[in-house]
């Protein structure tokens, strides 16, 4: 294959970098990527050279997978590889840093200095594991030797992975530590294996004073991983060093996970973490809004927040409305969330949306929303919502008085027929309607 030119390799890259940006803030682009380059691609391999060290195992870390497909789908092919190309100070001389090469001394700055204890948000969803991981934190001995964290997808295992190790550097800048995804062990123990560097590995891995180890459950089905991850716990355990593990289930619950190691993971305490409440995910979006300077109208703000329950999620559609907002350079409007947030696979408004919408909307939990209380408060959402999920749905009175607490037909028609009497003279019903209207799309 004949050598690609400077100005194609250029080219590729730009491409490359135009594509990463729909994915990933401007901030984060301009952090780890402004300062990077293209130098050789080719069927087998793709360099890219970056300022330093640090560089090159935050991107190896953090962008490796985006970057293999973003190659795939600029360049219509993946590099059977991706390494980092770096010039070490000391000696001026080009040295190249492998994606997955395992390094002695990593540096403690492979954790995201933004995910501290200060930005996460707590509430009673996450209080427990804040508290817990907290607590591992602060004390490099005694009872918190293992701490195992678990919840579904998007609602903040790496963030407080994360600052665990900020917190404990700060304290301790000594403490030897590593933040670890499961598929960078993989990868690293994998490249030990075909190199005939176990020992290495080894040595590596079970000096540490703290380990960080994030989705244990990607181990699933990989039987030799599993076995030299539960050698590392057993050898880190038995002197006494500490482990932080976060998956997405219980211990006892994890699928295609050896005996051994799940009883292993439910020798420490056990933390979830649960679907985040409306104020939770407000407040996230304001914190958000506010770091990248974004106007986010209320309306707006509250939408985002009822459109998913995972924070990750939300963050991206706040990524895309940024993107969007700046490309046509006009307001963030509820239209344009509604556009590009829309699931395209759904076929319309359900109860559920309804009910989580309209218990949202009056701020009260959607147990209270269905509940037998009779103050205004609790029943005046709840006949605004019979009276929706009658306008929305194709659910007989039966069946949405069954999904409202096991409620009689007989009270739903009277709900809908309130409403429906007093929307026209009532400008507070009527505007109420219209704005739950609006936030169910």
């Amino acid at each position: 294959m004949p050598t690609m030119s400077t100005s194609k390799k250029k080219e590729i890259w730009d491409q490359i970098i135009g594509a990463l940006s729909s994915k990933i803030s401007k901030g984060e682009l301009r952090t780890w990527f402004s300062h990077t380059s293209l130098r050789k691609l080719d069927s087998s391999m793709a360099i890219i050279d970056v300022p330093n060290k640090f560089v090159a195992n935050w991107l190896s870390e953090h962008y490796l997978t985006d970057l293999k497909k973003t190659f795939k789908r600029v360049w219509k092919n993946s590099p059977g590889s991706i390494h980092f190309s770096f010039i070490s100070q000391s000696t001026q001389e080009s040295q190249q840093t492998h994606s997955r090469v395992p390094s002695g001394n990593l540096p403690p700055q492979k954790l995201n200095p933004f995910m501290t204890f200060e930005t996460f948000l707590t509430g009673a969803c996450n209080r427990f594991a804040g508290t817990s991981a907290q607590a591992v934190s602060d004390h490099s001995q005694g009872q918190y030797s293992l701490l195992y964290i678990y919840s579904d997808p998007g609602l903040g295992k790496t963030h407080l992975l994360n600052a665990i190790g900020n917190h404990r550097l700060r304290k301790d800048p000594h403490c030897s530590l590593r933040y670890l995804s499961s598929d960078a062990f993989g990868s690293d123990f994998t490249y030990a294996i075909n190199n005939e560097k176990l020992q290495e590995f080894r040595a590596e891995h079970c000096n540490l004073d703290l380990l960080l180890f994030d989705d244990i459950h990607l181990l699933a089905r990989r039987q030799k991983t599993q076995e030299e991850f539960l050698f590392l716990f057993n050898s880190l355990y038995g002197n006494k060093k500490q482990m932080v593990i976060t998956g997405d289930a219980p211990p006892n619950k994890l699928k295609n996970i050896s005996s051994e190691l799940r009883s292993r993971l439910g020798w420490g305490l056990l933390a979830d973490l649960q679907l985040p409440d409306q104020k939770i995910k407000m407040e996230v979006i304001k914190a958000k809004a506010s770091e990248n300077r974004m106007d986010i109208p209320d309306d707006v703000a509250f939408f985002l927040a009822n459109s998913n329950s995972d924070i990750k999620t939300i963050v991206k559609n706040l990524i895309k409305l940024e993107t969007n907002s700046s490309i046509n350079e006009g307001k963030i409007t509820i239209s344009m969330v509604k556009a590009l947030t829309r699931d395209k696979e759904r076929g319309g408004v359900t109860l559920e949306d309804i009910m989580n919408t309209t218990a949202g909307y009056f701020n009260i939990s959607v147990a209270d929303l269905i509940s037998g209380k009779k103050k205004r408060l609790y029943s005046y959402p709840r006949q605004l919502a019979m009276y929706l999920a009658r306008s929305h749905t194709p659910l007989p009175f039966k069946e949405i008085g069954d999904s409202f607490g096991r409620k009689d037909h007989s009270t739903v028609i009277y709900a809908i027929k309130r409403i429906e009497r007093l929307k026209a003279g009532e400008k507070k019903i009527g505007d109420d309607l219209q704005m739950l209207e609006s936030l169910l799309g």
